[in-house]
């Protein structure tokens, strides 16, 4: 009698160890399924963030390039209505609606200046801050104040050079920024 119950006790003990040993191997497995979803997870994620930041780095280069060439386009007309007004400057005193148009592009120029002062580099804002600088300059001598001042032909090409190198150091920081240019 005692060998049936001594084969059933080792059939219980083989059956539990085996039990055991697979619950063991199925915990480990498990384990190592849930790093590699959880590494799967960390790997999307960051592939999520890497994509992020670069649509925002292209919508930033986007609207620098719109806000330097608003900025631009506004310095350069500015710059020739400044020129033209020269020759009507040196014939007679400046109209009313000579000094309106100048007033209507400087303003054009300081708010497309103003938003470049969120999106441009500091050195684009810093040459575009000395180009507006330097058509105010030109403008007041050329437009003067009070209207009685005439620039001399030395002043008038003083300024003028000015704006001119003032507006290629700007442009030439654009190029740079946007990586239009080597070095």
């Amino acid at each position: 009698m005692w060998v049936p119950i001594a084969v059933g006790i080792i059939g219980l003990v083989g059956v539990l160890g085996t039990q055991l040993f697979a619950a063991r191997r199925e915990d480990q497995r498990w384990r190592r399924d849930l790093h590699r979803e959880d590494l799967r997870w960390q790997r999307e994620r960051e592939r999520e963030r890497e994509r992020r930041d670069h649509d925002v780095a292209l919508q930033l280069h986007s609207r620098q390039i719109s806000c330097y060439g608003q900025f631009a386009g506004a310095v350069n007309a500015w710059n020739a209505e400044l020129i033209r007004a020269a020759d009507i400057v040196r014939s007679a005193a400046a109209t009313d609606h000579l000094r309106t148009r100048l007033r209507e592009l400087r303003q054009l120029a300081e708010e497309s200046l103003a938003t470049m002062e969120i999106v441009g580099s500091e050195s684009v804002r810093q040459a575009g801050r000395k180009a507006v600088d330097a058509l105010n300059e030109l403008e007041s001598v050329l437009v003067g104040r009070d209207g009685t001042n005439r620039p001399t032909a030395d002043e008038f090409a003083q300024r003028t050079d000015r704006v001119f190198q003032e507006c290629q150091r700007f442009r030439q920081q654009i190029r740079h920024d946007l990586k239009l240019v080597d070095g």
